[in-house]
């Protein structure tokens, strides 16, 4: 088996970056680093592992989806990668040896992702089938990557995630997460309140309307693929439940409220025109 790892990076801090890159880098044959902002002195930083590295990204908020469209590109024309690894900044390994060495035992196309932040604990199965896996630490073959074609650039950052795990499934591309293999994920910027210990995920007005937005597009896109149950949890968590977290606890308040009104809107009227820039 041999990797091609690609990280995204956002405003990083970049020490950290160098933290996590480090828990995987030894265990893939190259990372393309890709640069969706500036990243002051990130390339000195990495110096230690420059024979490893590929810088680039126009440090432009590109997303995530066509970044790793064009990761996917470079795997389907280089004989030499099997396998894409994708990384979000902020995801800390714990053991990706490993999980690099089951995904390889293994030698299918199905797509794995590791056991992230210890979700799956009453589970005695080695190999855990699931409906989906989120973007970081998600492992794909080349078979997996045909069989969902694209990274959905419309979504650009949310349910990213949902859309190629859905069209996997759609393929016969089975997901599965790896029980004993373990990552760190931290979602948004945790925060909590001082008024009933009430704790949130806060992202930005911009973010709030495409976390709003790409989710009723997946409920359009994909309806047969979501229980009522996430139905319901996407109106619950990211429109009511939020509004009532931005009101106690957020800042900028109103435009968060109205970014997140017009995602609702834009998404019951199927306007996919904005992208994540």
């Amino acid at each position: 088996m041999h990797i091609l790892g690609i990280i995204i990076l956002y405003a990083p801090d970049n020490k950290n970056v160098l933290n996590n890159i480090s828990k995987f880098i030894n265990n893939i044959d190259h990372l393309i680093v890709w640069q969706n902002s500036e990243c002051e002195d990130i390339e000195n930083l990495l110096n230690e592992y420059s024979h490893k590295l590929s810088f680039m990204g126009d440090k432009t908020n590109k997303g995530i989806a066509y970044p790793l469209n064009i990761a996917a590109e470079i795997i389907k024309k280089n004989t030499l990668y099997t396998h894409l690894l994708t990384m979000d900044q902020d995801s800390k390994w714990q053991n990706f040896e490993l999980f690099a060495h089951t995904v390889a035992l293994r030698n299918d196309s199905s797509i794995y992702s590791p056991n992230i932040n210890n979700e799956h604990t009453v589970y005695k199965e080695d190999f855990i089938k699931v409906q989906d896996c989120i973007t970081s630490g998600a492992m794909f073959s080349k078979e997996a990557l045909a069989g969902i074609k694209k990274f959905n650039e419309i979504y650009s950052v949310d349910c990213v995630d949902y859309d190629f795990s859905f069209k996997a499934i759609d393929s016969g591309i089975d997901i599965y997460k790896i029980r004993d293999s373990h990552m760190l994920q931290m979602y948004g910027v945790p925060k909590k309140s001082k008024f009933f210990g009430i704790r949130s995920n806060v992202y930005s007005a911009e973010r709030s309307y495409f976390i709003v937005r790409n989710h009723i597009l997946l409920w359009k896109d994909y309806t047969h693929h979501l229980s009522f149950g996430f139905k319901l949890n996407i109106l619950k968590h990211y429109i009511f439940v939020r509004i009532i977290k931005i009101i106690i606890m957020e800042d900028n308040k109103i435009k968060k409220i109205i970014s997140i009104l017009k995602g609702l809107f834009d998404g019951i009227t199927n306007n996919r025109s904005k992208k994540y820039i």
